[in-house]
């Protein structure tokens, strides 16, 4: 899995928490990846000192690289194994060294792809375009826990903020593709691990409708008990929340990292996995030899359940325009909701004011509130919530423009041809007439 985001603060990934402890030291010194290390003279192995210059936009000397060095952004590509990876590199300590192998290199394979989708703009005779053969620099960290120290390897990626030419000149990057891409790039990160797991290591890996994995053989409750991190926030964003709804909601949640020793960790995962769900070399065997099938009737309840908590949420969001815009709604169905696109556009114009209100208040509500406050994750649920249904009337008010521009250009034809009619109709000589 692939998330793409904005990282403002250098020190962050290299210090998170001052010098109490170094989250990011603790278990990876941080490397360098990428085509643009021999145009920066960087060796794999990642100083600070090289880190924060280039996270700034100068070379590993100081020098500035662009114009505008320290106003471009960087940006952090986070490749994250599935939890059963984790799992499995936690349960049989033998296969850590292969299984680190073997995602490094599907990170430096999804990076290599990613490249493609970076560009930088260049401008000639006054004409700018954009050029995508290019070279970048990423600072990478790869880590082996979640927040709430439960297994979980991931790797952050940096994508330092400029980039170079053939020739060998800094650009600020241009990652609008790169974003576009982000499925594309995660889905290729874990199709590469799936592949040399079952080549090295004889594990083989399915994918469900949605693209993401799971190893044959480790089951759900195995998968739910090391994902505390994930279930507080899905508890949060809900269910059926976006990747950017869920985005949200675990930066509103998260907390400083904590303490810990990783040995001590491992060998408590170890003997956990272990002893309470028999992790041991005839389980390993037997992994090996199961068939990569997914039941049909898992797939088909898997898509029920998506199609059934589809319609419930429109049935809500329809029920909270009709509130919104003091109408009262009677017996709403879903096929009410199937013809809701023609609402007027009215009604939806002022339910969003009224939302974009909403959230306005809860925005200045949750500034003014400390971090520690006991009622701030219920104002941000709510906070939450009411944005889930912006997003969802805007999205209503968009297809309602679509139909009506439709309509409009249907229209627009229909009285070109009755016009075109009217002029062969005159435009012929008495005598055809």
């Amino acid at each position: 899995m692939l998330r793409i985001k904005q990282s403002k603060n250098s020190s962050y990934y290299t210090n998170e928490h001052g010098e109490k402890e170094n989250y990011y030291d603790k278990e990876s010194k941080g490397f360098w990846l990428g085509s643009a290390k021999e145009f920066l003279g960087l060796k794999d192995e990642l100083t600070i000192d090289e880190y924060n210059k280039l996270f700034k936009g100068q070379s590993p000397n100081g020098k500035n690289l662009t114009y505008q060095t320290g106003k471009h952004r960087t940006y952090d590509l986070t490749l994250s194994c599935n939890k059963d990876l984790s799992i499995l590199k936690a349960a049989y300590p033998k296969l850590a060294e292969t299984i680190d192998k073997i995602t490094l290199n599907a990170v430096k394979e999804t990076l290599q792809e990613a490249q493609k989708f970076i560009a930088v703009r260049e401008t000639k005779n006054g004409v700018t375009t954009k050029n995508f053969e290019t070279n970048s620099v990423f600072g990478a960290f790869h880590h082996s826990t979640s927040r709430e120290l439960d297994p979980q390897d991931h790797y952050h990626n940096l994508l330092m903020p400029v980039s170079f030419n053939a020739k060998g000149k800094a650009y600020a990057n241009d990652v609008s593709k790169l974003f576009k891409n982000q499925k594309y790039l995660g889905n290729i990160f874990q199709k590469s691990i799936a592949r040399e797991l079952e080549q090295q290591l004889g594990l083989k890996t399915i994918f469900n409708e949605k693209g993401l994995s799971r190893i044959v053989g480790i089951n759900k409750e195995e998968r739910d008990y090391f994902s505390k991190r994930k279930e507080q926030i899905e508890k949060l964003a809900g269910d059926n929340a976006s990747y950017k709804d869920k985005d949200l909601a675990s930066l509103a949640s998260r907390q400083t990292k904590k303490e810990y020793d990783l040995s001590k960790l491992q060998e408590n995962w170890n003997k956990e996995l272990q002893q309470k769900f028999g992790f041991n070399e005839a389980r390993l065997q037997s992994m090996r030899n199961q068939p990569a099938e997914t039941k049909k009737a898992d797939l088909l309840h898997s898509k029920s359940a998506n199609l059934d908590n589809r319609t419930t949420r429109q049935i809500s969001i329809f029920k909270n325009i009709a509130k919104l815009s003091k109408v009262k709604p009677k017996g709403i169905s879903s096929k009410s909701v199937a013809s809701f696109s023609g609402s007027t556009r009215e009604q939806l114009h002022n339910s969003i004011a009224q939302l974009q209100a909403s959230l306005g208040s809860l925005q200045a509500q949750l500034s003014s509130m400390k971090q520690e406050d006991p009622n701030r994750l219920q104002v941000f649920s709510q906070f939450l919530s009411l944005g889930f249904q912006l997003q969802e009337l805007q999205q209503q008010l968009a297809e309602l423009q679509r139909k009506e521009l439709e309509k409009a250009i249907e229209q627009n034809k229909e009285s070109e041809k009755t016009k075109g009619r009217e002029r062969t109709r005159f435009d012929r000589s008495p005598k055809d007439r």
